[in-house]
């Protein structure tokens, strides 16, 4: 049976008899919604504030349910439950193996046994546990498929295939350590050398995104001052992000008090490229002085819904009274609730930073939205070795092609809506303690890595605003910050609709 959301208008109902109205209309119409004889319902969060924003999770037959919520008046919104998703650029999806000409990665079959694919991964001649590998294979007939394992403790890994397919590439992503490395058209058994993340390693030790934002390095009072919220997967353990505040996590509907722990490992990724405190130079975030909180709104390998997204963003801006927010997720749905809790918090003074989206396509959602500020990702032409996966997306058209050896990646999506450009290929950051790995880092890509990072300079640019802090907590304080990041943008050769005003200039 479908699953709904339902809640009520609190964006622009700036009078208090405004809001009571708004949530007696939804109270109004749930009445009648638990009438229905197919109404189960998942969570009913009714916030003992009035005033708050209620949100209501249920199962319900569409036929059922069509005539109340036609006849439910604007300021209640009903709608399908719409999941959102982090906005990584997760292997099987890598186009840049379908541009080599060699393979396209789409999954399509299943792999089928008789014959078997044996594969080694290492580095720095030590083997890599706990890496994923994907082999992508390519049949007869031109359909393509892909087959996921994880290595031992040896650092091996076997997959089974059907005679139907050729091993077209494989795919190696450690956990941490070192790059992600490809092999077109290997040859079984095949060992991989992945070249090491350590700093020190030559052309690729120091952090292009770091350079193109004109940090100073010396100072580790970027963003002093500064609340910025996340909400994502979660974050940690890591000891470089032990000052993160855990915000709960919001699932279904529900408020999970003290459960931010990363499920994953993008939201403590996402949260070192803000914020990460570290003793080692270039490994420190943007705004490293910035207070940090984390709201998980994903449950493990799951989508989240506009619910636990609206819930949490009222959360952060409300409760916490965070400044900015980094959503590093989207889908290409939009949702009116997400929409009116993300107006709210502007209202409120917080603004919100959003992946544009790796679809290569439209600018997705909350991104889309003019209340928000969509960031497209970028890379840097040179950076990580050959056969990293940070060399997988490269652009083929010249016009995606700027200045100072910078592209638009080649997964990220565009657009009008797009307000500024942020790094987001080969991005070294934190990932959770996991395996006995000890302060683990890992290169990632994808416009969840260009949006925190474009979230991190913001929060340095407000830091050293006279004006910025002693604005009130409503909508001047948001149009202050959203103005002060336009106005530090410098154009970096690329068209407004694939890095909108440029990339933010802090030093």
């Amino acid at each position: 049976m479908p699953r709904y959301v339902m809640s009520h208008r609190r964006a622009g109902r700036f009078l208090a008899t405004e809001k009571l109205a708004s949530r007696a209309a939804l109270a109004s119409t749930w009445s009648r919604v638990q009438q229905l004889a197919s109404t189960n319902v998942v969570f009913d969060g009714r916030p003992e504030d009035e005033l708050a924003r209620r949100v209501v999770v249920f199962d319900a037959q569409p036929g059922e349910l069509a005539g109340i919520a036609a006849a439910a008046g604007p300021d209640v919104l009903i709608e399908p439950e719409l999941l959102r998703w982090p906005s990584i650029v997760y292997p099987p999806q890598f186009r840049g193996l379908q541009k080599t000409g060699s393979f396209a990665p789409l999954a399509a079959a299943p792999a089928g046994r008789g014959r078997t694919f044996e594969a080694e991964a290492f580095s720095h001649g030590e083997p890599l546990a706990h890496a994923t590998v994907y082999l992508f294979l390519q049949g007869s007939d031109g359909r393509q498929t892909s087959v996921e394992r994880e290595t031992g403790a040896d650092g091996k890994v076997a997959f089974e295939h059907s005679a139907f397919w050729t091993p077209g590439a494989i795919l190696v992503l450690p956990y941490c350590s070192a790059w992600g490395t490809v092999v077109r058209g290997p040859r079984s058994p095949i060992a991989i050398d992945c070249p090491s993340l350590d700093p020190g390693t030559g052309a690729h030790s120091s952090p292009w995104w770091h350079a193109l934002f004109h940090l100073k390095e010396s100072d580790r009072k970027r963003g002093d001052g500064i609340r910025v919220g996340i909400c994502d997967t979660g974050v940690g353990p890591h000891p470089d992000l032990a000052h993160v505040v855990d915000a709960g996590a919001f699932l279904d509907g529900a408020f999970l008090e003290g459960q931010a722990a990363d499920v994953d490992s993008h939201g403590t990724h996402v949260a070192g490229i803000v914020g990460a405190h570290s003793r080692s130079e270039g490994r420190t975030g943007i705004a490293p002085a910035c207070a940090l909180l984390m709201a998980r709104i994903f449950p493990p390998g799951g989508g989240a819904s506009q619910a636990d997204v609206a819930n949490a963003i009222d959360a952060l801006s409300k409760t916490h009274e965070c400044d900015l927010l980094n959503l590093s997720l989207g889908s290409s749905y939009a949702s009116e609730i997400e929409r009116d809790a993300l107006e709210d918090a502007f209202e409120r003074g917080t603004l919100a930073i959003c992946a544009a989206g790796n679809e290569a396509g439209a600018v997705s959602f909350p991104a889309s939205y003019d209340v928000t500020v969509a960031v497209s990702a970028l890379g840097l032409s040179g950076w990580g070795p050959a056969d990293s996966d940070a060399n997988l997306d490269l652009p083929q058209d010249a016009d995606r092609y700027g200045d100072d050896n910078l592209y638009l990646a080649g997964f990220s999506c565009f657009g009008r809506e797009v307000d500024a450009a942020g790094p987001g290929v080969g991005i070294v950051s934190t990932v959770p303690e996991r395996h006995g790995f000890i302060a683990p880092r890992a290169e990632m890509s994808g416009t969840s890595m260009a949006s925190p990072a474009v979230c991190g300079a913001l929060a340095v640019l407000l830091a050293a605003d006279p004006v910025y802090r002693t604005l009130p907590r409503d909508s001047s304080r948001a149009a202050r910050a959203r103005s002060l990041l336009r106005q530090a943008c410098r154009d970096v050769g690329l068209d407004a609709t694939y890095e909108g005003a440029g990339v933010p200039a802090v030093g």
